[in-house]
């Protein structure tokens, strides 16, 4: 009975190792995820900074962009005034 208490015994402390050897690799495995989930982490933040550092001044293009369009509008509208203006001026009536 003792041989048998003995195996189990020796059964136990092995199957006792094999899981703290799982466990440790199972540690190590799960620092290197975070580490790597870390580093991602900073990419994804410099990206958006730099994608942030884009769009600002993309709307004020934008915003100079329809600006620019209702001044050209604007002088279009003035220039035809002007060159109806002239054309009226030019007119002559002969009788």
């Amino acid at each position: 009975m003792e041989g048998t208490m003995g195996q189990i015994l020796e059964e136990l402390r092995a199957i006792e190792v094999s899981q703290e050897e799982a466990r440790k690799e199972t540690k190590d495995q799960l620092s290197q995820v975070n580490v790597h989930l870390i580093h991602l982490s900073t990419r994804v933040s410099q990206a958006e900074q730099r994608i942030s550092g884009l769009e600002d001044p993309k709307k004020q293009q934008e915003s100079a962009t329809s600006q620019i369009q209702l001044e050209l509008e604007e002088l279009q509208f003035e220039l035809e005034e002007m060159e109806n203006r002239s054309r009226h001026s030019n007119l002559r009536f002969i009788q």
